[in-house]
């Protein structure tokens, strides 16, 4: 069986010593491909998944949806790039200017519905088994409700301290020193791997 991969950090599995080898996608007795990257936004997770599957081919998509507060702009020296709220306080006018500006909690949750709703239209078209979750950064970040997440039915998918616990309330799997990310060691990736395994006997 081939699993197609992506998302950000998290997929990545950017904590670990050896991510191509550690992080969970990998732990799988499969064929997979994970084409997550470190500061991913949602956009770019979708863009790059529907351009990955229109030029491949696999079984099974699984598709880790990042913080809403991420967002993507066009760059004509570097192409797509993606931004998060920490690069405001950086020299670089683009982020500056849209944390200032543009941002609000109803663009970013508008966004992200839409990022699900669109993956899952394509993926559903396509005819492709998949399954969605997101990292969020604290127990209980709902998000806010829009039109796009009344089509969707991933409206109630799991959240990272859904699977794992959140360190602040004992959650066994986190390591110590990561505060503002909330990085997991080798033993959440191998939990969700379990999962996956668990989602495919499902299927």
């Amino acid at each position: 069986m081939k699993i197609f991969f992506n998302g950000c950090s998290h997929t990545y599995g950017e904590e670990l010593e050896d991510p191509k080898t550690q992080r969970y996608s990998a732990l799988l007795e499969c064929d997979d491909v994970n084409i997550a990257r470190v500061g991913n936004s949602n956009d770019i997770i979708v863009k790059e998944t529907i351009e990955w599957l229109e030029n491949n081919t696999c079984d099974f998509v699984i598709v880790q949806f990042t913080l809403p507060t991420r967002f993507s702009h066009y760059d004509s020296k570097f192409g797509w790039r993606s931004y998060m709220p920490s690069h405001a306080i950086l020299t670089q006018k683009v982020p500056r200017y849209y944390y200032k500006w543009i941002d609000s909690n109803q663009l970013r949750y508008m966004n992200f519905w839409k990022n699900v709703f669109v993956m899952e239209s394509y993926l559903k078209k396509r005819g492709i088994p998949h399954y969605f979750w997101r990292f969020a950064n604290k127990v209980g970040d709902e998000l806010e409700k829009c039109v796009y997440e009344d089509l969707t039915s991933w409206s109630d998918m799991l959240q990272h301290q859904d699977l794992l616990g959140h360190p602040k309330n004992g959650g066994k799997y986190w390591l110590k020193g990561h505060p503002s990310v909330s990085y997991t060691h080798l033993r959440a990736h191998e939990t969700k791997a379990n999962l996956v395994c668990r989602l495919l006997l499902e299927k």
